[in-house]
């Protein structure tokens, strides 16, 4: 699951700088669709890196890992699929890349679910640390 973490704070890393790049290098550059799928795409970047690491963090207050650990996952597929083809379909203007975009938003709703489940589920189980 420690990975997770590594994976979560990387996407919301990069989702700054594609925010920086796409306001900066790219605006003068794109039309006014293409500035929305890239903003579009780093927004969901941005939510889904957070999910990422609160779904890490979960795993480790609920002392579970399977729901939260696949949730992870899609939340990482996700951000890949769905954000990954709107900045493709902005940068190339190819919209082909569009049909990967349902895997990317079907895999963040099964993680969100997942994830609920998770905490419904395991919510009996929090583990405070002494001193808290």
């Amino acid at each position: 699951m420690r990975s997770f973490f590594i994976i979560g704070g990387l996407m919301c890393t990069l989702a700054v700088a594609f925010g920086a790049f796409g306001a900066h290098a790219l605006k003068p550059m794109f039309n006014e669709y293409q500035m929305s799928l890239w903003e579009r795409g780093n927004y969901y970047q941005m939510i889904h890196g957070v999910a990422i690491l609160l779904s890490t963090f979960a795993a480790y207050l609920f002392q579970t890992q399977r729901y939260f650990f696949i949730a992870s996952a899609l939340f990482t597929l996700g951000i890949v699929c769905f954000a990954g083809s709107l900045y493709a379909i902005a940068l190339t203007g190819i919209t082909a890349f569009g049909m990967v975009a349902p895997i990317g938003g079907t895999s963040l709703m099964i993680a969100w679910l997942l994830f609920l489940i998770g905490c419904f589920k395991f919510s009996s189980n929090i583990v405070i640390p002494k001193g808290a």
